[in-house]
């Protein structure tokens, strides 16, 4: 058995590879969002949507953000308002779920912020900022 001393030097050890492996980590985060934007931007130009390499598919997905821009007390009471206190927890993850179910293209099965305005209350718009963006993916 380890004497606490080995186990200390070992959670030193561990704790300190942490940190550089997290370190590497963030830099290659930087380096992929700025060849990310990029490939982006090549692929708006061109009208490509996909492209495949090395056996690896590399696609652009649309999201959606949502940014909650009322206090907590505000939202709860727009959650409310609308028959909706399941999500008066406030995460952004469940406001972003509710608000795709009500502008889901039933013809398409795609989701379009045209019809936010159109199919969310104004209430909950007032509370929240929606942004589309594309990011891509890699699968293979």
């Amino acid at each position: 058995m380890k004497t606490t001393d080995e186990r200390i030097k070992k959670f030193i050890a561990l704790t300190n590879t942490k940190r550089d492996l997290e370190s590497h980590l963030d830099g290659v985060k930087r380096e992929l969002a700025e060849i990310e934007t990029d490939i982006l931007s090549d692929w708006d130009l061109s009208g490509t949507q996909s492209q495949k390499i090395n056996g690896t598919l590399v696609h652009s997905r649309r999201d959606m953000s949502v940014t909650r821009i009322g206090n907590n007390e505000q939202i709860v009471a727009v959650f409310k308002s609308v028959n909706r206190p399941d999500l008066i927890n406030v995460y952004t993850q469940s406001i972003k779920s509710y608000l795709k179910e009500r502008i889901i293209d039933d013809a398409t099965n795609t989701w379009e912020l045209s019809r936010l305005k159109t199919n969310v209350p104004q209430a909950v718009l007032d509370v929240v900022e929606v942004m589309e963006y594309k990011r891509l993916v890699a699968k293979g």
